[in-house]
């Protein structure tokens, strides 16, 4: 698929990747400011006498049909709202129900009010099989519930056939891993650090438990530590 893209790199390729900083003083007048307004809309509604499970259940369509706009769908509102009453009330459906909605909005509610619980990575499957409860992206079957395996990188694409934009594309990632492995220069290439925290952060990650490393020295190659992936190697 050939699609026009944005000039900057990925995330993956910022010079501080992974490691992001940012400064906290430039932030704490926003954050003040946000709390003010934070503190005046619960006064408010508190005042109003307004039902909060039902600006909550409003908030959730909306952010709902806004996440599937990202992507170039369209929702029809009746049904998302017919899936946030069914995943608040437990009322009958008003127009049918959408598998792939219903799974929208369970991946939308559970991230939203579950911040407290580890993002794993059986979570993140959980989350990405809601999304695609047929099996079926498009017109294309996919792996569900489970990391791709297929050698061409992943991409968020949106956009009509032939005029399409990536906004997103993330490393060559095959064989359940980096084809080969992954190694310094590998890793040197995709991000545009020095050698020195190449290596420095593929051994922490390593330590982390995030990589699983097989030989060592020059020879050494990385691969991403998933419960059941063997990588082809002993």
């Amino acid at each position: 698929m050939t699609c026009s893209t944005t000039l900057k790199p990925w995330i993956w390729q910022h010079a501080a990747w992974p490691r992001f900083t940012y400064e906290a003083r430039a932030l704490e007048s926003l954050l003040g400011e946000a709390r003010i307004q934070h503190d005046r809309v619960a006064r408010k509604l508190k005042e109003s006498g307004a039902c909060a499970g039902a600006l909550a259940q409003a908030f959730f369509v909306d952010e709902a049909i806004a996440t599937a706009a990202i992507e170039g769908e369209r929702l029809p509102a009746d049904a998302v709202r017919s899936a946030v009453a069914r995943r608040f009330g437990g009322q009958p459906a008003i127009c049918g129900v959408d598998r792939r909605i219903d799974g929208l909005v369970e991946m939308l509610t559970d991230a939203s009010l579950n911040v407290d619980r580890p993002l794993d990575h059986a979570r993140l499957c959980r989350w990405q099989a809601a999304l695609f409860p047929n099996g079926i992206s498009g017109l294309q079957r996919i792996a569900v519930g489970r990391y791709r395996d297929h050698e061409e990188p992943m991409q968020i694409v949106s956009g009509r056939p032939g005029r399409e934009v990536v906004h997103y594309q993330a490393p060559a990632y095959g064989d359940g891993g980096f084809l080969g492995g992954l190694n310094a220069e590998k890793y040197m290439k995709m991000t545009g650090v020095s050698k020195a925290t190449a290596t420095r952060d593929l051994t922490d990650m390593a330590a982390a438990g995030q990589l699983r490393v097989h030989g060592a020295g020059k020879a050494a190659r990385y691969y991403v530590e998933v419960p059941g992936w063997t990588h082809g190697i002993a």
